[in-house]
């Protein structure tokens, strides 16, 4: 498992950086680091622990973005679904 550590920019709508750790103490030390760097900024900063950054991307799909800073994964997603079934439903 790997230290997958975020800076998102939540004025932009937009993710800054993912940058993978392995090592615990030191994951906690940039963790702690970025997040003073971040005091009084619009940057959130989360430190997430799991097994492939495809798998964060699933299940924090708020931080990443598809086509740009407005539109989360996860909006698009509920959006085509909307449409598929809005289709299914009229025969299309």
């Amino acid at each position: 498992m790997t230290y997958f550590l975020l800076d998102y920019d939540r004025a932009a709508q937009r993710l800054v950086s993912v940058t993978p750790i392995e090592d615990t103490a030191e994951a906690l030390a940039a963790y702690s680091e970025r997040e003073r760097e971040a005091l009084g900024t619009s940057h959130e900063v989360v430190l997430f622990y799991g097994e492939s950054e495809d798998d964060l991307r699933r299940t924090h799909s708020r931080y990443f973005c598809a086509d740009g800073p407005s539109a989360p994964i996860s909006e698009i997603e509920r959006v085509e679904r909307l449409v598929a079934g809005a289709k299914a439903a009229a025969g299309a």
